[in-house]
């Protein structure tokens, strides 16, 4: 059975050395704290846990890069999930897990069937990914700005929303999309539904 990853406790009480400190102090002001943690989970590390990173990072980077690319994306994915949509993968790894080799390589057949618009959907959880393909005109062009309180009001929609509005975006011009978007961001959760079946009906 797969079990939930424990992420790596970050010592709070080891001192970085001058030369390490100084150089966080030049790198921009938002990662200077993962840095700091990575930076202490090293100091803190034993020789052996040192040189097993070390070959970790050394099968890293043989990897092809657009394996690595693929990686990155992936892992970029999950830190972006919310605790809620973080719970829903995690139990599906654990099914997955219980299936038989048989079913699992059923599985992956299907995965790699699907488009590759399709495949890239599910990293936005499993309450995006089966809606994505139809929602993907109206999230593919969205302001940067708009794209994660996007995301959040996805994953509050009932299915039967999602649904409803994936019909809206096939539905509205694409010169239309922006201000469909801008809308919905403004209805309140409670209105939502109703707001839905009001431009469903125009």
């Amino acid at each position: 059975m797969a079990t939930r990853a424990t992420p790596l406790p970050i010592p709070r009480s080891v001192t970085l050395p001058e030369s390490t400190s100084s150089a966080i102090a030049r790198i921009p002001a938002p990662l200077q704290q993962d840095l700091r943690d990575q930076a202490a989970l090293w100091t803190s590390w034993t020789a052996a846990q040192r040189q097993a990173f070390a070959q970790r990072t050394h099968a890293w980077d043989a990897q092809p890069r657009a394996t690595q690319m693929r990686l990155r994306e992936r892992y970029a994915a999950w830190r972006a999930l919310d605790g809620i949509a973080r719970e829903a993968v995690e139990s599906a790894v654990q099914a997955f897990a219980q299936k038989t080799p048989q079913e699992q390589a059923q599985l992956r057949v299907q995965f790699d069937a699907l488009d590759p618009i399709a495949q890239r959907g599910w990293l936005l959880g499993p309450a995006i990914g089966g809606d994505y393909p139809k929602l993907h005109a109206l999230l593919a062009q969205l302001p940067e700005a708009q794209h994660a309180p996007m995301l959040r009001l996805l994953r509050r929609m009932t299915n039967a929303e999602r649904a409803d509005l994936s019909i809206l975006a096939q539905r509205v011009p694409p010169q239309d999309r922006a201000a469909l978007v801008q809308a919905l961001l403004s209805t309140a959760d409670a209105q939502r539904s109703a707001w839905l079946q009001v431009r469903l009906a125009q």
